[in-house]
């Protein structure tokens, strides 16, 4: 047939084939090859192909195991606050005393900054979110605890942010100070705070900024502040030119809930937007003299939207 392919042991072609002699024949020496035409019976004992072999059935295919599903870590559950508990003893703690200094504890995330004199910051491995700082003679001093953010979210598509805190202080803080909520945002570039409290040199007009109005949350009034600074040293690492936002809480407190979604859309009511979250931490700021803080409770916390 056109297109046969030979299988091993059949003879294409007709090709003559020697006949083997019987057992105990004698051979002539001249005998003629018997030739195989069509019909001719095979040579004795010349083994015979058999029928193709049919290809092997495939295998069904084996279902395959689905990736297994990474589990999500358990949720920290932080103790509420209680600002007439008797203050808990701290114990241990990691400590930061270089400008840049930096780390993660208890699921929060502190950071220690400063110019000039000197300073260390102590974190505390505990849910309250505990630590304290101390400085001597700085030009500027902040020492903060809570989130970083990888700017592609706004603070409204994160969720509810909230902040617990309470806190202890003594000596001074030179010339200008801040105890409260403090942030960043980028696109556009806006640094931020909620002023809670100070060392009693609190912020009567903060860096010059300008009042905006004032509005209601927590129970208490807050003056809104905003000015613009022109290539000023900011999170980014370099100078720039960015905006600075400030709520003053007009009856300072040294405990309690600080509702920081709610101050972000009193800002924007009063056309002050911001950008893409960078930051909100629980912040003390000094601007120079020789003192000290400790926060018993320090929690940020994000409710993400249902």
């Amino acid at each position: 047939m056109a297109g046969q392919v030979a299988n091993e042991g059949q003879n294409p072609g007709n090709i003559s084939v020697a006949n083997p002699q019987g057992a105990g024949g004698q051979s002539s020496g001249s005998e003629a090859p018997t030739e195989m035409g069509s019909g001719a019976e095979p040579a004795t004992g010349m083994e015979q192909p058999g029928p193709a072999a049919p290809p092997p059935a495939e295998m069904p295919a084996q279902p395959t195991e689905p990736d297994p599903v990474p589990e999500e870590p358990e949720p920290i559950v932080r103790p509420p606050l209680n600002c007439g508990a008797p203050a808990p003893a701290l114990q241990g703690g990691l400590q930061g005393c270089q400008a840049n200094d930096q780390g993660d504890v208890a699921g929060q995330s502190w950071f220690l900054w400063y110019t000039g004199g000197s300073g260390c910051m102590t974190a505390y491995d505990n849910l309250s979110g505990a630590f304290n700082a101390q400085w001597n003679n700085p030009g500027d001093f902040l020492a903060r605890i809570g989130f970083w953010f990888d700017e592609t979210q706004k603070f409204e598509e994160l969720g509810e942010i909230g902040a617990d805190l309470r806190f202890t202080r003594q000596g001074n803080a030179g010339g200008f100070s801040f105890i409260g909520i403090y942030g960043w945002t980028t696109n556009p570039l806006v640094e931020y705070y909620i002023v809670e409290d100070s060392f009693g040199n609190g912020p009567v007009q903060p860096f010059g900024d300008q009042l905006r109005g004032n509005f209601t949350v927590d129970g208490a009034q807050y003056n809104l502040y905003t000015g613009n600074k022109q290539n000023q040293p900011n999170i980014t690492g370099t100078n720039a030119n960015f905006t600075q936002v400030v709520s003053v809480r007009q009856n300072p407190r040294q405990c309690g809930h600080v509702a920081i979604s709610e101050h972000f859309r009193q800002w924007q009511r009063m056309g002050v937007n911001l950008g893409f979250a960078k930051e909100a931490k629980i912040l003390v700021e000094a601007g120079g003299g020789n003192g000290s803080i400790t926060f018993t409770h320090a929690n940020v916390t994000v409710t993400p939207p249902q």
